[in-house]
């Protein structure tokens, strides 16, 4: 008997335990890299109220790259569920 998936009942794509196992890994990724973005963003944002510009082309790259991240892991999680990885 195969394993047993998460599948909704009118989903068109079904996911089997390992591709959820992946689904759920990039999950804790975004989750993980989303909050320190967010924290990156706060951090910017105070020193900026506080009148610090010292930092801001830094903070800024390090936002963009942050950024970029997560995009490639929304990307990457995208062909896990359509099975394209």
């Amino acid at each position: 008997m195969p394993p047993m998936a998460y599948a909704g009942f009118f989903d068109a794509v079904k996911i089997n335990e390992d591709e959820l196992d992946r689904m759920l890994d990039y999950d804790q990724k975004l989750v993980d890299n989303i909050r320190t973005l967010s924290e990156e963003v706060k951090k910017t944002k105070d020193e900026v109220s506080n009148g610090y510009f010292g930092n801001v082309s830094n903070n800024i790259r390090s936002i963009r790259s942050m950024v970029d991240n997560v995009d490639s892991l929304m990307n990457e999680r995208k062909n896990v569920v359509l099975g394209v990885m």
